[in-house]
């Protein structure tokens, strides 16, 4: 199992204006997953589940997502 994790911040407190903060985190997402020494690749990601947690900052929010990849089971 192979976790991501990346955060982005916001500065607003409105949902509406958080587009931005998660590209930026799943950018982060993506280009961690093409470094790992695993043969990860960006199509694993289409129909991956993906952690959004979200904390409150006194000027906006901080995002935080979170990708937990399952290895492929080992044939012995």
């Amino acid at each position: 199992m192979t976790v991501f994790t990346a955060e982005s911040t916001a500065s607003s407190r409105h949902p509406q204006d958080w587009g931005r903060a998660v590209a930026a985190a799943l950018n982060s997402l993506v280009a961690q997953s093409q470094h790992a020494d695993t043969d990860l690749n960006t199509s694993e990601l289409f129909g991956a589940d993906l952690t959004l947690h979200i904390d409150e900052l006194a000027d906006g929010a901080r995002l935080t997502l979170t990708w937990t990849k399952t290895d492929p089971p080992t044939v012995d």
